[in-house]
This record gives structure tokens, sequence and C-alpha cells, in this order.
């Protein structure tokens, strides 16, 4: 059974969560996924969705602050120039 969870950060936004139960993960971690604004989940075997989506909401201030340290995407189209040391 495939469980669909996400989180809501204070401002709206809704985040979609990656889960992977991992036999060797003795606690719950969360990392936002540096490819889109996906929150990956580990978790130990056994962990409820009931008890990861209540991790999730404690750690919403976190992970928007995560979020907010990132900056803005830039496209990565001919002719886009990088910012290189922030010049």
């Amino acid at each position: 059974m495939t469980t669909h969870l996400s989180v809501r950060l204070n401002d709206g936004r809704v985040l979609p969560v990656n889960l992977r139960h991992h036999g060797r993960t003795r606690r719950l971690t969360a990392r936002l996924d540096p490819r889109d604004d996906a929150v990956r989940v580990t978790a130990p075997p056994r962990v409820k969705a009931k008890e990861i989506q209540a991790f999730l909401d404690e750690h919403r201030d976190w992970l928007a602050d995560q979020l907010a340290k990132r900056g803005a995407r830039i496209a990565l189209t001919p002719g886009t120039q990088l910012p290189i040391d922030g010049v």
C-alpha cells in the first residue's frame, strides 16, 4: 500500500513527501531534495504514516527555513548568465 504524504507550510505552500522505510534507520530524518521542493523522509520500518505526518508538522518551520536558504532557482536556458560567488 502506498501512502501519499505532504506537508503544508505556514505560507500555504504544500510540499510533497517521498517516503523511504529503511531497515537500518533508527530515527526519522527529513531532507529537502536538491532537485525539487520535495521532502525526503527516511523512517524505521514500523513507523506509521500518522507518526511521520506529525513529525513533518512539527518541523514545518525548519523546512520553510531550508527553502528560504536555497534562494531563487535560475532557469537554465541558452544565454542565461549564471552568478558565480554572488556576482
